[in-house]
């Protein structure tokens, strides 16, 4: 660290030089224009290219001969290393081999493709395959996904719920595909999190803070994990859709899913009201009485795991539906926290 004294012009304004090694490198000349932000800590940060609109894009290199044998093993190698790059912030994507790229290396780049918002094919040859990404953050903000994500949740135990009851296996079917678009959203978040770490421009022009932007991905972490337990809920109740079910069941399950719903929406209006201005006390207060209702919940589903069950498949899938609706309340008692904790500075 260096320290440099301030000095005082005659126009009132204060300068400080900078460092020669620091201006060198980045080929800053006489007149060049240097961005500051400042900080919510009182730092200040130096851009010398925040002004430009030129900025080089990251690129990820994948030699498809070193990942693997060809087969499924080699598939969902790269699948999982085109998240990987993705949610690191790359922006372009070479996929590549010394022979021709087969069939299955081609399906599975497409469906990553068509799974992650942004990454499109710009150009493919018998041997490489290139990928870009074209969605701005600035376009998706933080906020926007985290909405998306929780109208989905709720749906899903909507029409679960209802679906179970007419014993609508193609709409359970449907409900548990779309846990797909809570992870594409999820995989989002978590991108422009890692891109605003490394460029707090783009930080800057998302109207976020550092704090803020992991507290998002905290979230969105979390809610990825509630719609988990709701594809989970659904294959349970496709195993037993067809069993003789007693009638209370549908009454408690159907309670239940709507006092996590309940619970879940209380955390998120929690933190959404950020943006709102709301008082911090009365946001963190509307986060403690969520996680005091959670209780309600869990007593909820211990009353779906005491009906009398006979059949051991039965009692099995039940006790799964049961824990998945309990899990749902902890996750959101987890945002609640979050609430709190991202809060908890501006109450004085």
């Amino acid at each position: 660290m260096e320290i440099r004294r301030i000095q005082k012009t005659g126009g009132g304004s204060y300068v400080i030089t900078l460092p020669k090694e620091w201006v060198t490198s980045l080929g800053i000349k006489e007149k060049d224009q240097i961005s500051i932000i400042t900080q919510p800590d009182s730092t200040l940060i130096l851009s010398a290219n925040a002004t430009s609109t030129k900025q080089e894009k990251r690129e990820k290199i994948f030699n498809i001969d070193e990942i693997g044998d060809e087969g499924n093993g080699r598939k969902t190698v790269l699948y999982r290393m085109l998240i990987g790059a993705y949610i690191m912030g790359f922006e372009n994507y070479r996929i590549y081999s010394s022979g021709k790229i087969s069939s299955t290396t081609i399906k599975t780049v497409t469906d990553f493709v068509n799974t992650a918002l942004g990454p499109v094919i710009d150009e493919q040859t018998k041997n490489t395959i290139i990928l870009k990404d074209i969605l701005n953050p600035t376009e998706m903000p933080f906020e926007n996904n985290i909405r998306r994500m929780h109208v989905i949740i709720k749906t899903m135990h909507d029409d679960l719920m209802d679906a179970f009851q007419s014993q609508n296996a193609d709409t359970i079917h449907e409900v548990i595909a779309r846990d797909k678009q809570i992870n594409q959203r999820n995989w989002l978040v978590a991108r422009e999190t890692n891109m605003i770490l490394r460029d707090v421009i783009i930080a800057k022009k998302m109207n976020v803070t550092l704090e803020d932007a992991h507290h998002y991905f905290m979230i969105s972490k979390q809610l990825e994990r509630i719609g988990d337990h709701a594809r989970l809920i659904g294959k349970q109740m496709l195993n037993i859709l067809k069993m003789d079910l007693p009638a209370e069941l549908y009454t408690k399950m159907k309670i239940a899913s709507k006092e996590s719903m309940h619970i879940l929406s209380d955390c998120l209006r929690a933190w959404e009201s950020k943006t709102r201005k709301t008082a911090p006390s009365q946001s963190i207060k509307l986060a403690n009485e969520s996680i005091e209702r959670n209780q309600v919940l869990k007593q909820l589903c211990e009353e779906i795991t005491k009906i009398h069950i006979q059949d051991a498949e039965l009692y099995v899938s039940l006790n799964y539906i049961a824990e998945s609706l309990r899990r749902t309340g902890d996750y959101s008692v987890n945002i609640a926290e979050i609430v709190i904790d991202n809060l908890i500075k501006e109450v004085g």
